[in-house]
């Protein structure tokens, strides 16, 4: 697993920033395919105010970014193999695909994203989180078979209606997911923020499907990357509220509002 994301994202830079906001897909059953968009531009005067992060031009690139990471199952999906034997539950390299815990001194498990963020920004950056599984309410043809309210078929739809509903479902039993415990960063504006505060947007989500297969109205899959994310690695969502936290669609950055949160 640690190869595989090493082979399409490690930037040598110490100030590695990332952007990961979005629906990563598998493909083909379990084969990961990471879309990260990263950016080490030099970094601008930060206005005066609480203690400012100059980093990620959207994400901080330093300190703590604890993340909600979610496995989507569609409905009926009961495939398997070596590297997920049980269609049912999450295999121990999902479950362990971020730490739930900081560790100052980078003791995160070996070949984790939280691992891997770490040792490569020489201990500066700590994404930690919590992973769930969801299964859909509908299989996977009912998703691709959409159409938007004009009548056609539109990635931007299907991807907001497939991630609306995952965060809804994990906003009640059993998940009862508490999102406002992914707001840590007030966004100041790009390359700017503060760390230990709220500005009310979600920091980091990522959605990722554990399985996608070619259509019938999509021979060679190229509209799956369009509506599922493998080739575009950022959340889609109708902007929902849930314990005073929005999940933003696109990369999850307002112009900042000020005054600075005191």
């Amino acid at each position: 697993m640690t190869k595989s994301i090493e082979e399409t994202t490690i930037r040598k830079n110490k100030d590695i920033i990332v952007v990961f906001l979005g629906i990563v897909t598998f493909t083909t059953l379990l084969n990961a395919q990471i879309n990260m968009v990263c950016s080490t531009p030099d970094p601008p005067q930060g206005p005066p105010g609480p203690t400012i992060t100059i980093g990620g031009i959207y994400k901080p690139s330093i300190g703590i970014l604890k993340v909600l990471v979610v496995f989507i199952r569609f409905n009926g999906d009961n495939e398997t193999d070596s590297r997920w034997p049980d269609a049912n539950v999450m295999p121990d390299w999902a479950v362990n695909f971020v730490d739930p815990t900081y560790s100052a001194t980078g003791n995160y498990t070996q070949g984790c994203m939280s691992h891997f963020f770490y040792e490569n920004s020489y201990g500066a950056y700590h994404v930690i989180g919590d992973v769930y599984y969801v299964t859909t309410v509908h299989d996977e043809d009912y998703y691709h078979n959409l159409l938007d309210p004009f009548g056609q078929r539109n990635p931007d739809y299907t991807r907001t209606v497939l991630s609306d509903e995952i965060l809804n479902t994990l906003n009640g039993p059993p998940h009862n997911v508490d999102y406002s415990q992914y707001d840590n960063w007030y966004a100041v504006g790009n390359y700017t923020f503060i760390p230990d505060s709220s500005d009310g947007l979600l920091d980091m989500c990522w959605l990722i499907t554990r399985n996608l297969h070619e259509h019938e109205n999509d021979p060679g899959g190229v509209n799956n990357g369009k509506e599922f994310g493998t080739i575009w690695a950022q959340l889609q969502t109708s902007d929902p509220t849930y314990d005073n936290t929005t999940i933003k669609s696109g990369l999850g950055v307002l112009p900042f509002p000020g005054p600075f949160p005191v």
